[in-house]
């Protein structure tokens, strides 16, 4: 498998020289695409890409919440803490120790006009493997 370790300073670097092209000039042509167009391009349903949007809406706004205010420190703990939150595509069971969001994954196939549910993976080593 070949190296694709990064430099994380240098591409932060390259971030916020992006980030404030864009600042300044919003209008202009960049290289990069992003939403709606972007997620269709990639062959994204519009539906499942809006139902994952506001449910990381819903989940932040929970933190916030749970945090009692907006201090950085407290949201990424009460993040942290999330547990079987109800999303529109399932509940979320938990993050773990790496960030990685670990939901149960429902399998599904199409019956005629209809979806059926074939089983449900379940296994941590799967889903939210350890770093």
């Amino acid at each position: 498998m070949p190296d694709l370790s990064v430099d994380a300073e240098e591409l932060r670097a390259q971030v916020r020289i992006k980030y404030r092209e864009v600042a300044v000039a919003p209008g202009a042509t960049y290289h990069f695409h992003t939403g709606r167009d972007l997620a269709s391009r990639l062959g994204y349903d519009a539906e499942a890409v809006a139902a994952n949007c506001y449910s990381a809406v819903m989940i932040m706004a929970d933190a916030i919440k749970r945090a009692g205010g907006t201090d950085p420190k407290k949201i990424r703990e009460a993040l942290a803490a999330t547990k079987d939150f109800p999303m529109l595509t399932g509940k979320l069971g938990y993050f773990s120790a790496t960030g990685e969001m670990y939901m149960p994954l429902e399998v599904t196939v199409v019956k005629g006009n209809n979806f059926a549910g074939v089983a449900v993976i379940d296994d941590t080593s799967i889903l939210a493997p350890a770093k």
